[in-house]
């Protein structure tokens, strides 16, 4: 089992949204990411209208194609800063960051932590805390 709620710290700039929570991003369009954080002052909403600054997806047999091709362009034209994918299979987080309007690649972990820099808070996420049993 993938325990991400306990591997973020808390910051008070920042709020974190774990699934079910939709982000609509049109008419057309609403999707439900296992976690998301977002720097600015959400109010009482059923939904989010605006990008998460991160969004976390765990991948499992029958979304894994969805997650990383449709959502994956997806929270790239959307300008996602950080997608995380999370694979429970390989233990493993793999990291995009959105620069220069594409994702480019910059970790793929399983113990380590990285480094945040949303637009207003910075943590560090300890990946050794998501797999309890590691």
């Amino acid at each position: 089992m993938v325990h991400l709620h306990l591997a973020v710290e808390s910051f008070s700039s920042c709020e974190v949204l774990l699934s079910p929570f939709d982000w609509k991003i049109n008419e057309d369009t609403i999707v439900e990411p296992d976690l998301m954080v977002i720097c600015y002052f959400l109010g009482d909403v059923l939904f989010l209208e605006k990008p998460p600054e991160l969004v976390v997806e765990i991948l499992s047999p029958h979304n894994r194609e969805k997650d990383l091709v449709t959502k994956f362009d997806l929270y790239r034209k959307q300008k996602v800063k950080y997608y995380l994918v999370v694979d429970a299979d390989k233990k493993e987080v793999t990291i995009f960051e959105y620069k220069n309007d594409s994702y480019q690649k910059v970790g793929e972990l399983s113990m380590d932590s990285f480094d945040f820099e949303l637009s207003a808070c910075n943590f560090s996420l300890d990946f050794s805390r998501i797999w309890p049993d590691f």
